[in-house]
């Protein structure tokens, strides 16, 4: 009887990777031209955010968008009348998956359903042929 509520505390209280990173990451666009505009397949443009990284010509703002974790996507990526289609397939970040499966192992479930446990590759914006 006294475990009851210690055992509904575990269960719903989802693992790390939700709470610390939430349902989506950022994915940072390499090689970006300035006017690079990012569209779902669905035609719905996704708002750029902007991150400070180290380039080859020195510290550069690096556009990012934000994706969910749950799926994969297809993105569209515009830049002065070009267009290239990018795919992305989400894969398991493995250092979520050992830090929930260390400290929180019941969770742990919770992200691995709720795909917080994955993350996607870095997106190659260049139109460089």
């Amino acid at each position: 009887m006294l475990f009851q509520p210690l055992i509904f505390v575990v269960l719903a209280v989802p693992g790390c990777a939700t709470v610390l990173q939430g349902y989506d990451v950022a994915v940072p666009l390499r090689n970006a031209p300035d006017s690079v505009r990012v569209f779902t397949e669905e035609g719905m443009e996704l708002p750029l955010e902007g991150k400070l990284i180290m380039g080859r010509n020195g510290i550069v703002l690096a556009p990012e968008v934000r994706l969910r974790t749950a799926q994969d996507h297809t993105l569209l990526l515009r830049s002065g009348g070009t267009e290239k289609r990018v795919r992305l397939y989400r894969h398991l970040d493995i250092r979520w998956a050992a830090v929930d499966l260390l400290f929180f192992a019941v969770p742990s479930f919770y992200d691995a359903y709720t795909g917080c446990w994955n993350t996607f590759p870095d997106i190659d914006a260049s139109f460089a042929p």
